[in-house]
């Protein structure tokens, strides 16, 4: 029998029991945590053991254990507990758990909800994750083993901190736990420690001819941009060259790192929950299932809705969206300008000038729509009665005339602009965007703005912006850039001062991972869309993901829509267990309600809305 692997605060958390609570959602709920976390330590200890004890493959040790004795009956007391403590309790309105296991992994999808589909998806999140520590092989070397072991205590570690914060009567979310709490940077001190170690053992050891660990992490590449047939699994990354490499999400420690940190947040969310959490104010926070009910909140969820305009075409294609306070909502598709009610019902299009595409919309206090071409490398400014003038920009690329007016300087790569509370015009243009439409500008990556007298200026950042794509004003008047390269996304303040509040600090190729934990520690793939809900919280369209997310005020992050699979699912459904195609651009209506133009879904090109309710 082999040594367990150090998973000493998953043991005593899952045997120790708290005061009973009065509320009896709560008391269901602390029942579905003390067993599920119970279960995960069991099933971490018998992967482990097949990883050093079994002679095949782990996955096929692993499915025996899971049909075995010992197993069975660790899942058969969970059950068992869970029915009595949650025999009064309605577990959707109450908690937030779906009725069916939909969405999860697959090997779990026709199961119905409850303990049944939890233990399968935690059994899926720790066997996939030691599965790949091991490459699917149990460890006869001091390389093999340096590579894998640590990793796998990590795990064990990493769970088990989190369930000692998300237990405390004042937990917010797993993210909180993360970041305050200390628990991320914990992490990171002993996954460096674990780099060094197997980089010590190892050498120069090919990890993959020797053990067989995949070059891509979860078996397909990061997404080619705009293509519409894809899926991005949780660290999708580039293919990996080696044990170690010099940069982000290049080698297989890279790829490990991810691994464990994914596995401990999915079967954190799937246990203690991070959900949309809904009170008088609306859907505005993350939280975990007992500090919304905690809090006397409600579980909620975004539905996918379908948005039809009703004209004479429909507005394929739509690069620009912009909601105005009396609830308009303007669609810029192509060459041509929308405005609708919030019922849908518009007047024909406004045709803009020939062979403009639009990239972006904002509609200025007069209500007049400013789009933005991106290979035109001009911003057009279209009245209410249709009549188009170019307001920056001169048409040919470059950068210059700041201190003049706008319509004499060069512009380049201008994807998106937005409108401050002043009624200043402001836009970020970049020269490798630019490059694009084979107007490549050098030092070119600038955050711009127009002020009323119709002078350009460039506003001085306290950090370099790197291909920023897209922008959105703040309430406050500072400003949202998302960074396409880099995959981030930041926030500058009117002293120019740059923060980073969504992606990983160094510069990532493009991947998915992180839901449920500090947006600062999650991967995107080329941020479009980016948009401030009315209580902090910022939505964000990750295109190549295929998803919508949601960041709270507490920096948590959470997909709202979408699986990460390309396609269309049934309308008036939750809309995080359906896939969605490219969340291309964004806007949030004054009534909470979040429209995205969905450019690839069944390769047709449409609106859609997502509206929160409760469960």
């Amino acid at each position: 029998m082999a040594k367990r692997t150090g998973v000493v605060l998953l043991v005593v958390l899952a045997a120790t029991g708290a005061a009973a609570d009065p509320d009896p959602a709560l008391r269901c709920q602390r029942a579905i945590e003390r067993g599920g976390l119970a279960y995960a330590r069991a099933l971490l200890d018998a992967a482990s053991e097949c990883a050093t004890d079994g002679g095949g493959p782990i996955d096929t040790c692993l499915d025996g254990v899971i049909a075995g004795a010992s197993l069975t009956r660790v899942r058969t007391r969970w059950e068992s507990k869970v029915a009595d403590a949650c025999a009064t309790t309605d577990t959707g309105p109450a908690l937030g758990y779906f009725p069916t296991c939909v969405g999860g992994p697959a090997a779990c999808e026709a199961l119905p909800g409850g303990v049944g589909c939890l233990a399968c998806r935690v059994e899926q999140h720790m066997g996939s994750a030691v599965e790949a520590l091991y490459a699917n092989a149990p460890a006869t070397t001091a390389c093999h083993a340096a590579i894998a072991k640590p990793g796998v205590k990590a795990l064990g570690k990493l769970l088990g901190r989190l369930a000692a914060c998300l237990r405390r009567p004042d937990a917010v979310s797993i993210a909180v736990c993360m970041d305050t709490g200390g628990i991320g940077a914990r992490l990171d001190t002993a996954l460096a420690a674990w780099r060094a170690d197997a980089v010590a053992a190892c050498g120069t050891t090919d990890p993959f001819a020797t053990f067989g660990y995949p070059t891509l992490c979860s078996g397909v590449p990061p997404e080619p941009i705009n293509s519409c047939q894809y899926a991005a699994p949780a660290c999708t990354m580039t293919a990996a060259g080696g044990l170690d490499g010099a940069g982000p999400d290049d080698d297989v420690l890279d790829c490990l790192d991810c691994r464990v940190e994914e596995a401990a947040l999915a079967v954190a969310r799937e246990l203690y929950g991070a959900n949309l959490c809904c009170d008088g104010d609306g859907c505005h926070e993350v939280r975990s299932r007992a500090s919304c009910r905690r809090e006397q909140g409600t579980p909620g969820y975004f539905e996918n809705q379908p948005f039809t305009i009703v004209a004479s075409s429909q507005p394929y294609g739509a690069h620009g969206l912009d909601t105005t306070p009396d609830g308009a909502l303007y669609v810029v598709s192509g060459a041509v300008v929308r405005v609708a009610d919030p019922a849908g019902n518009s007047a024909p299009g406004d045709v803009l000038a020939n062979g403009v595409f639009a990239t972006g919309a904002a509609v200025d206090p007069a209500g007049n729509v400013n789009v933005a071409s991106r290979c035109v490398d001009s911003i057009y400014s279209v009245t209410p009665l249709g009549v188009v003038t170019a307001v920056v920009g001169t048409g040919v690329p470059g950068y210059s005339g700041d201190g003049g007016l706008a319509t004499a300087a060069q512009i380049v790569g201008v994807n998106r602009v937005a409108f401050d509370a002043a009624g200043n015009l402001w836009f970020v243009q970049s020269g490798l965007v630019g490059y694009y439409c084979n107007h490549f500008i050098p030092n070119a990556e600038k955050l711009r703005m127009v002020d009323a007298a119709g002078v350009i200026h460039t506003v001085a950042t306290s950090a370099p912006l790197m291909t920023p794509f897209t922008l959105h004003a703040s309430p406050d008047g500072s400003m949202l850039v998302g960074e396409y390269l880099p995959n981030r996304a930041v926030h500058v303040d009117a002293a120019g001062v740059v923060t980073r509040i969504a992606g990983r600090v160094d510069y990532t190729p493009g991947g998915f991972s992180g839901d449920g934990g500090p947006a600062l520690r999650a991967r995107f793939h080329r941020i479009e869309g980016l948009r401030p809900g009315a209580g902090g919280e910022i939505y964000i369209g990750d295109v190549e993901n295929h998803r919508v997310r949601m960041i709270d005020r507490h920096g948590s992050v959470i997909t709202i829509a979408g699986t990460g699979v390309i396609g269309t699912d049934p309308d008036f459904a939750p809309a995080p267990l359906h896939t969605i195609g490219f969340p291309a651009e964004l806007t949030v209506h004054p009534d909470g309600r979040v429209f995205f133009s969905d450019t690839c879904a069944n390769f047709i090109e449409y609106l859609r809305v997502l509206v929160p309710v409760p469960f």
